[in-house]
This record gives structure tokens, sequence and C-alpha cells, in this order.
């Protein structure tokens, strides 16, 4: 759980603040405030001055979405890891009540929370959105998960995608589609070349 509290704004290797930012949490409006992309954390803060901090492992990718058939704002877009959750903080009777409810369901939410969370930030300028994405880019970049390996089938069951931008990595996939078929093709006018050589 990722509370909404005070606390100071980030202050070294800021690589780029970004004011008038409301941000989402799944479809909730936590109010407009200012984003931080530092070289440690992602830190929002309201205009109250309350808000949150997020470490760039907790962050599965990122993206520029401006789908608005999906979400009625251009957003940098963000899935978290699992388990991350970003709200006010419960009352003990609140919190007991809902852990008791969870209880009861965890037969019907196991694939739910197996689901990460969905964050967004829209900023009042939304031709900034790139420049957003590459200091998330690039800060994402020097954080990079602890213990990641190429293997995608460890015991953990654990895999932390790398940021990426969905429209590059559509075009990116459009791409090796055709090579493959490219490939395919080649391969068969070899094969068809060869059977005409061993005719006699």
């Amino acid at each position: 759980m990722v509370l909404l509290k005070n606390f100071p704004a980030p202050t070294e290797k800021v690589h780029h603040t970004e004011h008038n930012t409301t941000a989402f949490f799944e479809n909730e409006c936590l109010g407009k405030g200012t984003l931080y992309i530092s070289e440690s954390v992602l830190c929002w803060l309201s205009n109250d001055g309350e808000g949150f901090s997020l470490k760039y492992q907790a962050i599965c990718f990122h993206a520029v979405s401006r789908d608005l058939s999906k979400f009625p704002h251009q957003c940098l877009y963000m899935m978290l890891e699992k388990g991350i959750n970003i709200g006010t903080e419960q009352d003990e009777e609140e919190a007991e009540l809902t852990g008791a409810i969870g209880s009861l369901q965890v037969g019907e939410t196991d694939d739910e929370e197996d689901v990460g969370k969905e964050l967004r930030f829209v900023p009042d300028n939304t031709q900034i959105l790139n420049t957003m994405f590459r200091a998330m880019l690039d800060c994402q970049a020097l954080n990079p998960v602890s213990g990641q390996n190429d293997d995608d089938d460890d015991d953990d069951g654990v895999f932390m995608a790398p940021s990426f931008n969905i429209n590059v990595a559509n075009g990116a996939l459009e791409d090796f589609e055709n090579e493959e078929e490219e490939e395919e093709s080649d391969e068969c006018m070899d094969n068809q070349e060869q059977f005409e050589d061993a005719e006699f």
C-alpha cells in the first residue's frame, strides 16, 4: 500500500518536473499537483502537499496513451507491480472490515489480484507527454529490477517488463512479422529451386 502523505519534493537529480498534472489511480482522481521524475523515485504531490513516491522497480512499464476510447485524456500511462495500491489510510475498524471481506472473497479475486493497478498522469500541457516519457525511460534504466535475468520462467513467477512506448512496440511487431513472412517466402523459393535441380 502506498499512502498519500505529506513529504518534501525531491530536489536532487530531477530529470523533469511537470506542474499542473492530474493523477489517476485506476478510475479515482487524486487531484492536480506536480510530478517529479528523478533518478531515484517517481514522485507526485498534490497542490495540498499530499502525494506519493514510487521506486521504479514498482513500475512494470509505462507508455504515452492517446487512445481516448480507453481513457478520456491523453496521459502518461503506467502499470504497477501487483500488490501496489495508492490511497488514503484506513482507520482501524474499516481496515479490519476490509480484511474480513477480502478473506471471504479470496477464491473470487485471485485472478484480479494477479493484475497490476493502473496509474495515469494527465498534464494540462499534453504536448509535453513525450518529454515526460523519455525522462521516465532514462530514469527507469538507471534502476534495474534486482535479480532480473533472461529466464522468464524463474521460480518466483515474476517478470518485470521494461518500459516501452505502446505505439513503438506495435510498429516493431509489425516489422518483425513482415520480416518473418519474407524469410518464409525466400525459404519456399529455395526449396522449390532444389526440387527443380533434382529433376532429371
